[in-house]
């Protein structure tokens, strides 16, 4: 079963490469997390969707974390006490 899907997938992927990448665009799943790329988010039946710039600031601000590697994020979820 599994090589099959991978298989289905390896046939749908270089097929349709093109229209993967534009649509994964087009619903901002791929667009740059800085707001650079937002004009290229285009959702139907969202006419003039934009991303709110003060949202982008508070995702900024709440999820900087340049100083914590990851283990010690986690670390720091994780413990008691």
């Amino acid at each position: 079963m599994t090589q099959w899907v991978g298989q289905a997938w390896e046939s749908i992927h270089q097929e349709l490469r093109h229209t993967i990448q534009r649509s994964f665009r087009k619903y901002g799943i791929t667009v740059a997390i800085d707001g650079s790329e937002d004009q290229d988010i285009n959702i139907g039946g969202l006419d003039n969707y934009r991303v709110d710039s003060q949202v982008m600031e508070d995702f900024n601000t709440t999820t900087d974390t340049s100083d914590t590697s990851d283990y010690e994020r986690d670390e720091s979820t994780t413990s008691s006490g």
